[in-house]
């Protein structure tokens, strides 16, 4: 797995996009798997909307995204 360096949660929102984009599992299973709703992460995938930074480390966890956050 990938370490990723996030300047900024911009970044960070950015990398979960990506590994969202292109998981193996359906927004309905990662919905299902961390209890954030699917609209909202139909909305995050899509860039409509931001998850707070705890959700985003959530997913990034469940994703099994390393992240380093720079300037934070």
């Amino acid at each position: 797995m990938a370490q990723h360096v996030a300047h900024n949660i911009n970044d960070l929102e950015t990398i979960i996009r990506e590994q969202i984009a292109t998981a193996s599992v359906s927004i309905r299973e990662i919905s299902r798997q961390t209890g954030i709703s699917k609209t909202h992460l139909s909305n995050f995938k899509n860039g409509e909307r931001n998850l707070s930074f705890q959700n985003l480390d959530f997913l990034a966890t469940y994703l099994g995204v390393k992240y380093t956050l720079k300037n934070f």
